[in-house]
């Protein structure tokens, strides 16, 4: 029971952190974090339903999968306090210096630097 217990919280933090996360999400938003939250999101919806419906008794390998990424989750929530993080942001690798390198070949190239 404490087991079950411990899951169905956890899953529950896990949907509502996804929740959270995908409501500040748009398509600016780079789609493997999209996706990654949705799957994060469905699988915690999953678990609650697998609980709830099906009688579902989870084992501590489970537990624990679930409690440490709902963790994961309360504890990387301040960097998305303000929206998505710049990182998980279409146009971030934009600054980074694959970027500059790609530039600095385009002017060699073309003579001029990419839009």
């Amino acid at each position: 029971m404490i087991l079950t217990t411990l899951f169905t919280v956890a899953c529950a933090a896990l949907f509502f952190g996804g929740f959270c996360r995908l409501v500040r999400m748009d398509a600016s938003t780079m789609l493997d974090a999209r996706m990654a939250f949705w799957a994060a999101t469905a699988a915690a919806a999953a678990g609650i339903f697998a609980v709830a419906v099906w009688g579902f008794t989870p084992q501590w390998p489970s537990v624990a999968i679930a409690t440490s990424s709902a963790a994961v989750q309360a504890v990387s929530s301040r960097l998305w306090r303000d929206g998505v993080p710049a990182q998980h942001q279409s146009g971030a690798w934009r600054e980074g210096r694959v970027w500059r390198v790609l530039t600095r070949v385009a002017i060699v190239i073309v003579g001029k630097a990419p839009p």
